[in-house]
């Protein structure tokens, strides 16, 4: 429990923190027991700042981000749900974050911190771990709101002879920032972390087990002044096993750092399907169906930003029909002026079965090992076509798109949205100049397909 002070409308209050709920009350109020004046019509409100306290403990500052809203009011107590909050000491400025958790510790891989490690047969040990140099990854960078940021992972070790595991290694992503007090720049960066695992992982229940935050003391010493700690990092843990084995690691897409951040960064690389958890990321449902096909049209977009390719036939019959379309709009009036209109939106306009067709056979080189595994082991081998794909796949869409429900689903859509979620993946990370073995590795361990 964190507890201590907060001024608040210059006024002194004590608070406690418990779980994800602040408690404050006001110090001059304090066993009076009476309701606040005013605070019935006007509850408290604490959307357009952070609440800033003290931490009785250690004196450090502490800065809550609560929910948007009123808080809640008893007599002279104030209860309000806060979002994260970020201790730091006075004065402090920050020049790096360093996320820890269970996912980092896989994704960059802490075994590859011994060097050597022996028994003998009269019972001794020992154990010999490699240089922070050996352990520490080159400095990649990328832009975050015009400000260049520095990102590397590094294995760090700790000594505890109070704990069965005495020597304890553990693997870390870092962020290097000029120095910086604007906190609200500093939780950005957390969010765009928990993006980027959350695309390195498929599923979105990223938990830090810390976020760490340094000062810069000379040119490569730094000294950890404060910490960023959001509510919600002590929801539900995925399994373990998932956390080990379902991941994409660093040495796939080392020296692609910068570029992968940059994109999420920019909302260039398409995020919106990946699940909460992996026990999500098994169902099939219309929610999922929608926003995988959604992300099929997103890279389709960015692979071929023309629109498909057409023989001069075909566009000079487009032409055409779209000078005819033109003279009926300035012909006609009202209503039917309003259809032709709609009508000369829909001239070269691609459908999602052309688009998957054409993903389909200009990637097959690196689609269909996958594609022929999924199909085969489900005993459909002759399903594997991506014309029949790309028709299943709009025509159960459009079902749901026009509230056709009472259609009956067509069980191989189901496999076909599998497929593609495959697809997805290997497109994404084809753009980032991967090559197709180290892309099928990578698909193939993040989605646990032992083949």
């Amino acid at each position: 429990m964190l507890y201590g002070t907060i001024d608040y409308k210059d006024e002194k209050y004590i608070y406690r923190l418990e779980d994800d709920m602040l408690y404050m009350e006001e110090i001059e109020s304090l066993g009076k027991g009476w309701m606040v004046s005013g605070w019935l019509s006007n509850p408290p409100n604490f959307e357009d700042d952070y609440l800033k306290g003290i931490n009785a403990e250690n004196g450090n500052e502490v800065l809550f981000k609560t929910y948007p809203g009123n808080a809640g009011v008893k007599n002279t107590q104030i209860r309000i749900r806060v979002q994260y909050y970020i201790e730091f000491q006075k004065n402090a400025t920050i020049s790096k974050l360093s996320f820890m958790g269970d996912e980092i510790n896989y994704i960059y891989n802490i075994a590859q911190g011994i060097e050597s490690y022996g028994f003998t047969e009269e019972g001794t040990a020992s154990c010999k771990t490699k240089s922070f140099e050996e352990t520490t990854s080159p400095t990649e960078y990328f832009n975050v709101e015009n400000k260049e940021v520095g990102i590397y992972f590094a294995i760090y070790r700790g000594i505890n002879f109070q704990s069965c595991h005495p020597l304890n290694l553990y693997s870390s992503i870092n962020l290097l920032v000029d120095e910086s007090n604007d906190y609200d720049f500093l939780v950005h960066l957390c969010y765009v972390m928990k993006r980027f695992l959350g695309f390195l992982c498929y599923r979105n229940n990223i938990n830090f087990s810390e976020i760490a935050l340094y000062t810069q003391e000379s040119h490569e010493k730094y000294r950890k002044v404060g910490k960023i700690l959001f509510m919600d990092e002590r929801d539900e843990i995925e399994n373990e096993k998932i956390i080990k084995e379902r991941n994409i690691t660093y040495e796939a897409i080392k020296g692609k750092l910068g570029k992968i951040l940059q994109d999420i960064e920019n909302e260039k690389l398409y995020l919106r399907h990946i699940p909460d958890s992996h026990k999500d990321s098994l169902k099939i449902d219309y929610s999922k169906f929608i926003m995988i096909t959604a992300a099929v049209e997103w890279m389709f977009k960015n692979l071929y930003p023309e629109g498909l390719r057409h023989s001069d036939k075909t566009l000079k019959a487009q032409e055409k029909v779209r000078e005819e379309l033109e003279n009926k709009v300035i012909e006609s009036t009202g209503e039917i002026k309003k259809q032709y209109k709609f009508l000369q939106k829909l001239v070269g306009s691609d459908s999602l079965s052309q688009k998957i067709v054409q993903i389909g056979e200009d990637y097959d080189a690196l689609l269909s090992e996958i594609g022929r595994y999924l199909y085969n082991i489900n005993n459909l081998k002759e399903e594997f076509d991506y014309t029949k794909i790309g028709s299943r796949i709009q025509n159960q869409r459009n079902n749901f798109a026009h509230g056709n429900l009472d259609k009956e689903f067509e069980e191989t859509a189901a496999l076909d949205v599998i497929f593609l979620e495959k697809v997805i993946y290997l497109l994404q990370l084809s753009s980032y100049g991967l090559d197709d073995d180290t892309m099928l590795k990578q698909v193939k361990r993040l989605f646990g397909m032992r083949f």
